[in-house]
């Protein structure tokens, strides 16, 4: 092994090692549930970094890097992310769903950052039987300040249904620039955006997230007795998922997890007869 071969080599070893003691350490010390499940993150990526094969690292090394300075950067968090479906039969194999999203979000920069809070439907497939739309927008809280960008809303708001201040109203897109505080500490505020559309009564909702989350919840509010509902995380703990309050007829979902940006949720929907049995463990 030559000498720079010899120096990157080991200078790696020592540089997960840093990382997994340091890791450890934060986890030990803070008492913050998001900044323990960041600890978890880094401390698996340093054991990996430690254990992965020479050769398999050499070859990913670099975009690995590129990927752990884009994590760097990232200051914004969505937290304890909830989402709740209403399910309705209209006729026929058509279904109207109403689909709401509350979260908080996170700083962790220590001075005030833009944040977009974003509600948008993707397609139209029945406006000839009821146009989707976006029924409600909301944020509020001490966190929340104005936003310097031209035509943005000033928090706290609310806007309902034909009031909503739409982008683009084929399909609808609201989309508003906020300032949030610095507030790794204590967070106060919520933002939350409804939608309703109509659907087949055998679809799927993904829903992704650009920023990164801590905690996820899915709750169906009500829905057909002979519809049945299932709920996948895309995230590698899925097995720890917690669904209930039935094993085999459950209406919540729950996974206490940090998801990376761009992470996604799948829920899709299908009439009990077809569907298959739910194998995520009950809540407690």
């Amino acid at each position: 092994m030559g000498l720079k071969k010899f120096f990157s080599h080991y200078g790696f070893i020592s540089a997960m090692a840093i990382l997994l003691a340091a890791a450890v350490y934060v986890r030990a010390k803070s008492h913050n549930e998001t900044v323990q499940h960041l600890a978890d993150a880094l401390a698996i990526a340093a054991f990996l970094g430690l254990t992965v094969d020479p050769y398999l690292k050499s070859r990913l090394s670099r975009e690995i890097a590129k990927e752990i300075l884009y994590f760097r950067e990232l200051s914004l968090v969505r937290k304890d992310v909830e989402l709740f479906y209403k399910i309705e039969t209209l006729r026929d194999n058509l279904l109207v769903i109403e689909t709401e999203m509350r979260y908080t979000v996170l700083n962790y920069f220590d001075a005030a950052q833009e944040f977009v809070h974003l509600a948008q439907i993707l397609q139209d497939k029945y406006k000839d039987v009821e146009a989707s739309r976006i029924v409600e927008v909301g944020a509020e809280g001490a966190d929340l300040l104005p936003s310097t960008s031209r035509g943005s809303k000033k928090p706290p708001y609310r806007f309902v249904d034909g009031a909503v201040p739409l982008l683009s109203s084929a399909p609808p897109v609201f989309k508003n620039k906020v300032m949030v505080k610095s507030n790794q500490v204590k967070q106060d505020n919520r933002c939350w955006w409804k939608t309703r559309e109509v659907t087949d009564d055998r679809d799927a909702d993904v829903v992704f997230f650009p920023q990164p989350i801590v905690g996820l919840t899915v709750r169906v509010t009500s829905k057909p007795r002979d519809l049945a509902v299932s709920v996948y995380f895309g995230h590698r703990r899925s097995e720890d998922v917690k669904a209930g309050p039935s094993a085999q007829d459950p209406t919540e979902w729950k996974l206490d997890a940090a998801f990376p940006p761009f992470g996604s949720l799948t829920v899709t929907w299908e009439p009990k007869s077809s569907a298959k049995p739910s194998t995520v463990e009950p809540l407690s």
